[in-house]
């Protein structure tokens, strides 16, 4: 019996350090293989020519030597989106544009719409009632049960016997060219006094926000100056550098020859794209074409890692830092300095 419930139990415990197993080496393969995209992209623009744009995107996503691949190509005859899951396609579908068959066939199918129409009119089936233009509904009605109008001198005089209109004309008689005048002179009197009021207290919320932003722009400073504080926006500083050269992709190339209808403009861009040569350097070329025109080419290619592994370490290194803590500490006692304030 005892063997027996032993043998169950190392069954079971074998299963269970199996499952273990299994969930580890997933966990490692996360966290150790990386995830590799690449991009490519090419286009040409020529404002004077009568052809189109023309352009091609290519983008690939994969992971664990392609097991799991994620492709896009994307040109001037529509989209395709592909995914493969150990080379098993799943969802991939192509989105084109509308072209001169769906167009033909929606035609078509209105000319018989209209013809199934006309044949159904010629067999005679019965048309909808409309009513004429000149029938209303008090035509049908019996003469002794529409309404009996009265004449226009019996409801003057009705008018007059109740009594309407008397009150207003006693009352501007009795008001008088002075009373009218006095009237406007308090209307006149209460609109300056609550124009005065309102301007005056329109002008303090605008002075206590005034101090107020002062104050919470003293805070800020002091806050950003403190030594420790700089010391964390440093160490801060240097971690994201690690992480943007760990995403940044590895390998990049590209051109690109451009040019505008004012020369001058081309050269003005050609001075802001000067800024990012640091960070492409000789891997991407610029070359202005000054011929008073718009025209665009160019190409792009990169393709880069990304280690779920390297982000993960560096998370938990800044997170434990207690230079980081001490500056997340000291930003809730700013938040709530400010929130009070």
């Amino acid at each position: 019996m005892l063997s027996v419930i032993w043998g169950i139990l190392k069954v079971i415990g074998i299963i269970f350090l199996a499952i273990l197993g299994l969930l580890l080496a997933i966990l490692l393969l996360v966290l150790l293989v990386p995830l590799r995209y690449e991009f490519e992209a090419s286009g040409k623009y020529d404002k004077e020519s009568e052809e189109p744009p023309e352009y091609l995107v290519k983008a690939r996503v994969s992971w664990l030597l392609r097991l799991v691949c994620i492709r896009l190509r994307a040109d001037g005859a529509g989209a395709q989106f592909k995914l493969r899951i150990f080379g098993i396609p799943i969802g991939g579908r192509r989105k084109r544009q509308p072209g001169a068959e769906q167009t033909l066939g929606k035609k078509a199918q209105r000319a018989s719409k209209k013809e199934k129409k006309a044949r159904k009119e010629e067999q005679g089936e019965p048309a909808r009632e409309e009513f004429s233009e000149g029938k209303s509904q008090a035509d049908d009605l019996p003469k002794e049960e529409l309404p009996e109008k009265k004449p226009l001198e019996e409801t003057c005089s009705e008018k007059s016997v109740s009594g309407e209109g008397t009150e207003s004309e006693q009352t501007d008689k009795e008001k008088g060219f002075f009373g009218k005048l006095f009237a406007v002179i308090q209307k006149i009197r209460h609109f300056f006094s609550e124009l005065f009021q309102n301007l005056s207290a329109a002008f303090e919320k605008i002075r206590a926000k005034i101090k107020r932003i002062f104050d919470m722009a003293g805070e800020i400073r002091d806050f950003l100056e403190a030594e420790e504080n700089r010391e964390a926006f440093r160490y801060v500083k240097g971690e994201a550098g690690k992480l943007f050269r760990h995403v940044f992709p590895r390998k990049l190339s590209g051109e690109i020859r451009f040019g505008l209808e004012d020369p001058a403009a081309a050269g003005k861009a050609l001075m802001a794209l000067g800024i990012a040569y640091p960070l492409f350097g000789k891997r991407f070329s610029v070359t202005p074409v000054f011929e008073n025109k718009l025209y665009v080419e160019g190409c792009l290619f990169f393709k880069g890692r990304i280690r779920a592994f390297s982000l993960l370490i560096i998370g938990i290194r800044v997170w434990f830092n207690q230079k980081f803590r001490g500056l997340l500490k000291r930003g809730r006692g700013l938040k709530e300095q400010l929130g009070r304030a």
